[in-house]
C-alpha cells in the first residue's frame, strides 16, 4: 500500500499531520503547567525547554489549516456542495457542542469553581444564574463567546464561505503564480521580523487573514511542489535543517527583545510559525513519497486516529481537565515538563477512544 494514499482515499502523511496538529493544540491548551511554563518557573531547563515546545507547538492550529486546504482544494467542490454540506455540518457541530458547553459552563459555576469558571469564559450567572438563559446563549454563540477555542469553527466557517473561490483562484494559478505568491509571503514574515526589530509598522494594509494563507499554502505544499524534488533526501534534510534554524530564532529574539518571564508575556514563538507549519507538511510529503510502501495495519492506525482528531478538538478540554491528577501526581517526581508531556499523551490516548465510542453513535457520530 502507497504511503500516500489509503484504500479509503486518505492521505496518510496528511492524517499524521492532523495527529501532530491535535498534540500540539493539546499541549498550548496546558497553559501554564507546560505551554507558558517559562513564565513561571525558577529553573533554567523548563525554562528553555517549555520556550522550544512552545516555538514548536505553536504551528498546530496552522497545521489543522493547511491540511484542510490540501484536502479541500484538491476536491475542486463547487459552491452549491459547500454551502449545503460542508457549512451546515460544522454549523450543526458548533450548535451542539455549544449548548453542551454552555450547559457546562453553568454546572460548573453553580457547583464547582465559580470565580474560576466565570473569569475564564465570561458567562455571568448573576444571582443564582439570573442572567443564564436562550437570549444569553443566542447571543453568547453569534458573536462566539461560548468557549474560546471554539474560535477555530467560527474561522473555518468563514474560510468555508470563500472557499468555492478560492478553489477556483488556486486552479488556474501557473508556477509562476505560485512563486510570487511564495516571494509575497516571505517578504510579509520580513516585515513582520522588522517591526519586532524596529518598532515600524508597515502602512499598507494586508487583507488575506492568516487563516487563508495557510489554507493555500497547505495546497501548494501538497500539490504544487514537485514531487520528485520533495521526495529527494537533501532537500528532506535542509527543509528540516531550515525550520531548526528558524525555531532558534524565534527563541532568541524572545530572549533579546521580549520578556518571557514577566508579567507582560512578550514572546515571538509564533512569528515564523506559519513557514514552519509549511515545511512540516514538505518533509511529511517528501519521506511519504520516498518510502514507497506501508505496512497495511500502521496506515489503518494512522487514518483511523487522523479521523478522530477533529472530535479530539471538541471535546479535549473535558478529558484534559479530567486528567489534570495526573501532572498533579507526576509534577514533583518527574519535575514540570515531563509530567506536563505524559499528562497531554494520556488525554489524546483516552479523548481518542472517547471520541472512537462517539462516532459509533448515530447521527452525532458522522458529524465529528
Amino acid at each position: 500500500m502507497s504511503v500516500f494514499e489509503s484504500s479509503k482515499g486518505k492521505i496518510i502523511h496528511l492524517e499524521a499531520i492532523r495527529i501532530l496538529a491535535i498534540l500540539c493544540v493539546i499541549y498550548i491548551h496546558s497553559g501554564y503547567r507546560g505551554h507558558e511554563a517559562y513564565t513561571c518557573t525558577d529553573s533554567r531547563v523548563t525554562f528553555i525547554v517549555s520556550l522550544i515546545l512552545a516555538c514548536i507547538t505553536n504551528i498546530g492550529v496552522d497545521l489543522f489549516w493547511m491540511v484542510s486546504g490540501a484536502v479541500l482544494l484538491r476536491k475542486k467542490e463547487d459552491a452549491a456542495t459547500v454551502y449545503t454540506k460542508r457549512i451546515p455540518r460544522i454549523i450543526i457541530v458548533l450548535l451542539i457542542f455549544s449548548v453542551l458547553r454552555y450547559f457546562y459552563d453553568y454546572y460548573m459555576m453553580t457547583y464547582g469553581s465559580m470565580v474560576y469558571w466565570s473569569e475564564a469564559y465570561g458567562i455571568n450567572a448573576g444571582a443564582g444564574g439570573a442572567d443564564i438563559g436562550i437570549g444569553d446563549f443566542i447571543t453568547r454563540f453569534i458573536s462566539g463567546r461560548i468557549f474560546l477555542p471554539y474560535w477555530f469553527l467560527y474561522f473555518y466557517i468563514g474560510i468555508l464561505l470563500v472557499l468555492p473561490f478560492i478553489s477556483k483562484m488556486t486552479r488556474n494559478m501557473n508556477l509562476t503564480d505560485w512563486k510570487y505568491l511564495a516571494a509575497v509571503e516571505l517578504v510579509l514574515v520580513f516585515i513582520g521580523i522588522m517591526k519586532v526589530l524596529t518598532g515600524v509598522e508597515l502602512a499598507v494594509p494586508i487583507f488575506i487573514p492568516d487563516s487563508v494563507c495557510a489554507f493555500v499554502f497547505g495546497y501548494m505544499a501538497e500539490s504544487v511542489i514537485p514531487g520528485d524534488w520533495i521526495s529527494k533526501g537533501r532537500n528532506i534534510v535542509g527543509i528540516f535543517g531550515a525550520s531548526v534554524i528558524m525555531i532558534a530564532f524565534e527563541v532568541a529574539i524572545t530572549l533579546t527583545l521580549g520578556d518571557p518571564s514577566g508579567d507582560s508575556g512578550i514572546v515571538y514563538t509564533s512569528i515564523l510559525g506559519q513557514i514552519i507549519a509549511f515545511n512540516v507538511l514538505l518533509i511529511a510529503r517528501g519521506i511519504s513519497l520516498k518510502i514507497n510502501r506501508s505496512p497495511k495495519r500502521i496506515a489503518s492506525i494512522i487514518c483511523y486516529v487522523g479521523g478522530c482528531t477533529f472530535g479530539l478538538y471538541l471535546i479535549e478540554d473535558y478529558i484534559r481537565q479530567m486528567l489534570t491528577f495526573i501532572d498533579d501526581k507526576l509534577s514533583p517526581v518527574m519535575t514540570v515538563m515531563p509530567a506536563c508531556i505524559v499528562w497531554v499523551i494520556c488525554s489524546f490516548v483516552v479523548g481518542t477512544i472517547v471520541v472512537g465510542i462517539i462516532k459509533k453513535l448515530p447521527g452525532i457520530g458522522k458529524l465529528i
